[in-house]
């Protein structure tokens, strides 16, 4: 009655109205049934009443055979009765049931129709765990009054395995069963709780979908029962329709969980990926475009992307190269990696590897590219160069280095038939013309802006102006009974206000109704005679009788129309969707990183090659499965070579909710031997509700760019402790000939101050490069101890007020603050942060350093009022050799590597702590960190 594969776009009124009909047929089948039952039960000699004797026969292992017939027609009618209405409630509440609807949820409403319909006092829903291979007790239902506890909580209790128990033959055997007497089963581990809540019969029958069994409902009863077949019967075809019904329902939730994991995916790809179609017009920007080239997604869908997002230079080669390849099929660039420059939101160009792909779906062709910015990469390779040039310069001067940083369309449908809207009007003008003894007929309709009206059918002379007729509304004739809603009779159209003199110069006399559906006025119709012709009521009558059945066939047409329209929709929404999970699923294929996918117990989903690849997998198919078996083909470890626990993996991360992007580590194929530096980018997947239903991770080999980290490192500490010898004479001479020219009692001292500020400057840049060198090995020593954090801001309020001349705010307690901490390195914390906040100000705006205590944190933060920082910006502050762009120093000196802030992040995090930034362009920043509170000393 309820097949799923029936016509899907049935509305729930026309599937009951189904029902009912059905339900009247099968009950007059039911009842014929019923009289010949009844005569077939009485003897051949008896013609009276008596019901005929029965027996019921019982198997040794207490099971009841099935009875023979021994009640009246009337008790037969009724039983059949009653299963009708069991299997009407539960087919109603299956197509009642919501497509996010599990097992559980249909059943709750199955248990009650059948326990409550057949008179079984208690209820349950057996499921499969397939992992266990054991059955579970699910949703249970009690009849009112009956109180079943204590079997209640002995089916919460207990698993089935295949063949034990009732549900556990049911499922081995794939079909129902019946006990007539619990007493008697000597398979019905359950019994004594059963007997104690007064249970005595039992039938069970499986929920069968398309891919076999998935479950058992069983009922009880108080009372001893005999075995119904017919019951039986029902009871197949109740668990085949919950069957298919719940599983539909699980094939889309699973296709949402699919089309949520690949949207996850390109949303959190490390590279860029730029979707195009034939006509060069982009159709896809991932959240990593948008911070690449600084657009947002809606502002370049569907712009031209070589406007968009290629330099001005580079658009003729570019646009030449996709006309050569659509009209040829050329494609040595095709996916292959490119190098080229990209052009950014504000018009700044910067480098990038580019791979073109085309998506492998029908003509016409798609393509999709992914686009990795390698400004870092290109300025890790000349970093060793400019590493040289600043040794000179830092010797002379130490100037400063900088780097920098998207109804219905036309009425041409009736609803009597298709295609024939112009037919029937055709054949009811003219009826019209022979049955009223007229000489035109037409029919007037709303133009598109229904101001006016226009000529939409026409038989007569009116036809040779046809296109030319333009009635507004409320005047003229036609515009007044379409403004009126009435009938208007003109016996001479020389005496009647015209908008269209064409009719007083050919008719003489007209009748028109409008035309109306309940209380709307879909047009106008009217008729005319050439010679003078006084139209009756009846004639009225007929007309308004004609413009009725127009009207409704108009009406139909638009709703048959919008009907095919939203059908149209929905087909092409559908196609859409399809084409987008391929066209995600290509994309996923085509990324050059690895990427891996898992559901929420962390089976691995979905690799592409090269995630297959980084696991040390020969193929996709290969990789997938459990995790913990790649522990002996390949291992994950930490850049040092330290083992990563699991619980720090990066999908068993993201499985608990954390998103991170710059992830590093190092894995290495125990087969191969090999070993790769590899950066990870990893997200939860999250189903409508917010729920976490799996974990996408993107991998990216950076071997060669920690290999160039590694030497650049190495030469830093060369460098700096090269530099450290000839700063220590300078500035000993500088202080030999102060102090000389004081004892001479020279007062032109400021140039030696000058020198002290320059070498001090200097040391800093060195001391920067050696911590940095320091960080990067390991070897960035710390002393803890015991010290009050509110002295520490006192000195390096004092010191950078001493050395830049402003004056800096102090919010700080009376009392100590204890920290565990190294007071020398958290002062330079400090220093940084006021240095930086003096630097980016104007000298006459404040800088405000505060200190508080919450939460069992020290929290300290420097704010300032000066340029801001943009946001696009923020995330980057803390990177090594990082300077914002664009943002020029306001006071004092602008010498500096941009090790600052990352020195600065370091030592805090190696406290405990953290260290963070807010900034608003314009309006100014404020930076802090926190560090955890020192335990209270002992008395």
């Amino acid at each position: 009655m309820f097949d799923q594969s029936s016509d899907q776009h049935k509305t729930r009124d026309e599937l009951i109205h189904e029902i009912e009909s059905l339900r009247s047929k099968l009950a007059a089948t039911q009842h014929s049934a019923v009289r010949d039952a009844g005569s077939r039960l009485r003897s051949p000699t008896d013609t009276g009443s008596a019901p005929v004797s029965s027996t019921v026969g019982s198997r040794h292992d207490g099971r009841s055979q099935l009875p023979t017939p021994d009640s009246r027609r009337d008790a037969l009618a009724l039983a059949i009765d009653r299963r009708f209405a069991v299997q009407y409630a539960v087919s109603t509440a299956l197509v009642e049931s919501s497509t996010r609807d599990d097992l559980d949820a249909v059943a709750a409403h199955v248990l009650e129709a059948v326990g409550h319909g057949l008179g079984w006092e208690l209820g349950t829903l057996w499921t499969i765990d397939r992992a266990s291979g054991l059955l579970h007790c699910g949703p249970i239902w009690q009849a009112p009054g009956v109180d079943g506890s204590v079997f209640v909580g002995a089916c919460r209790r207990q698993t089935l395995a295949p063949g034990v128990g009732l549900p556990g033959r049911v499922w081995s055997d794939e079909r129902p069963a019946w006990v007539e007497n619990l007493a008697a089963d000597d398979n019905f581990p359950r019994l004594r709780a059963a007997l104690d809540a007064g249970l005595h019969a039992a039938f069970a029958f499986p929920v069968r979908g398309p891919s076999g069994i998935f479950g058992v409902f069983e009922f009880f009863s108080r009372a001893l029962r005999s075995p119904d077949t017919a019951l039986l019967h029902m009871a197949m075809s109740v668990g085949n329709q919950v069957g298919q019904v719940v599983e539909r329902h699980r094939a889309e939730a699973a296709e949402r969980a699919s089309l949520a994991r690949q949207a996850a995916i390109i949303g959190t790809a490390l590279d860029g990926i730029v979707g195009m179609d034939t006509d060069g017009r982009i159709n896809e920007f991932n959240p990593a475009a948008e911070r690449m080239f600084g657009y947002q997604r809606a502002e370049v869908i569907g712009q031209d992307l070589a406007d968009a997002l290629i330099p001005p230079a580079l658009r003729a080669r570019y646009r030449g190269a996709l006309v050569r390849y659509l009209a040829t099929g050329e494609q040595h660039q095709m996916d292959h990696r490119m190098e080229m420059t990209a052009m950014r939101a504000d018009a700044s160009l910067f480098p990038v590897e580019l791979a073109i792909t085309r998506i492998p779906l029908n003509d016409p062709p798609a393509f999709v590219g992914y686009i990795r910015d390698i400004t870092d990469r290109r300025r890790s390779e000349d970093e060793l160069t400019r590493l040289l040039a600043r040794e000179r310069e830092a010797r002379e001067a130490a100037e400063s280095v900088s780097h920098r940083l998207a109804t219905l369309q036309a009425i041409t449908d009736t609803a009597l038939a298709h295609l024939s809207f112009d037919d029937l009007i055709s054949r009811l003008l003219e009826r019209v013309r022979t049955a009223m003894e007229v000489d035109n007929v037409a029919i007037l309709l709303p133009s598109e802006d229904g101001k006016a009206l226009m000529l939409r059918a026409v038989l007569g002379p009116q036809e040779e102006v046809a296109r030319t007729v333009r009635v507004p509304v409320g005047r003229g004739i036609a515009g007044r009974i379409m403004a009126e809603r009435q009938a208007i009779v003109v016996d001479d159209l020389n005496q009647a206000d015209l908008i269209n003199p064409y009719l007083r110069e050919h008719f003489h006399s007209l009748l028109g109704v409008p035309l109306l559906v309940e209380d709307r006025v879909l047009g106008v119709i009217h008729v005319a005679t050439l010679r003078a012709h006084h139209f009756s009521e009846d004639d009225v009558t007929l007309l308004r009788l004609v413009a009725d059945r127009i009207a409704l066939a108009l009406d139909l047409s638009h709703l048959y129309e919008a009907e095919r329209a939203a059908r149209r929709d929905a087909q092409s929404a559908e196609q859409r969707a399809r084409a987008l999970a391929d066209e995600l699923a290509a994309i996923i294929d085509a990324i050059p990183s690895g990427v891996l996918v898992c559901d929420a117990s962390g089976q691995l989903i979905r690799v592409n090659r090269q995630g297959a690849a980084f696991l040390g997998q020969p193929s996709q198919q290969a990789a997938l499965g459990s995790l913990e078996r790649y522990a002996t083909t390949s291992s994950l470890r930490y850049p040092d070579g330290t083992t990563i626990p699991t619980a720090e993996r990066p999908l068993i991360q993201a499985l608990r909710g954390i998103t991170r992007t710059d992830f590093r580590g190092m894995i290495r194929h125990s087969e191969s031997g090999r070993a790769m530096h590899i950066q990870f980018s990893f997200a939860p997947i999250r189903d409508g509700g917010g729920a976490i239903i799996g974990a996408v991770a993107v991998t990216n080999d950076i071997t060669e760019m920690y290999r160039l980290e590694r030497q650049k490192d190495e030469f830093l500490s060369i460098a700096s402790h090269e530099l450290k010898t000839p700063l220590t004479t300078l500035k000993i001479l500088t202080q030999l000939t102060r102090r000389r020219l004081e004892r001479l009692n020279l007062l032109e001292t400021e140039h030696t101050a000058r020198m002290d500020r320059a070498i001090a400057r200097i040391e800093r840049l060195v001391n920067d490069l050696l911590d940095a060198s320091r960080i990067e090995s390991g070897k960035l020593a710390l002393r803890i101890e015991r010290c009050d954090l509110a002295e520490v801001c006192r000195q390096a309020i004092a010191e950078q007020h001493e050395s830049a001349e402003r004056d800096i705010t102090g919010h700080l307690p009376d009392a100590p603050i204890w920290v565990e901490a190294d007071a020398d390195r958290i002062e330079q914390v400090l220093a940084n942060l006021l240095s930086n906040a003096l630097k980016y100000s104007a000298p006459e705006s404040p800088v405000t350093l505060t200190l508080e205590t919450h939460d069992g944190e020290a929290i300290v933060s420097v704010e300032d009022q000066g340029v801001g920082i943009p946001p696009d910006a923020v995330d980057h502050l803390f990177e090594r050799f990082y300077r914002v762009p664009g943002v020029q120093v306001q006071s004092g000196s602008g010498v500096g590597l941009g090790l600052g802030l990352f020195i600065s992040r370091e030592i805090v995090e190696r406290h405990g702590g953290r260290i963070w930034a807010d900034s608003v362009v314009g309006v100014g920043s404020v930076f802090g960190l926190d560090l955890p509170l020192a335990m209270p000393l002992k008395d």
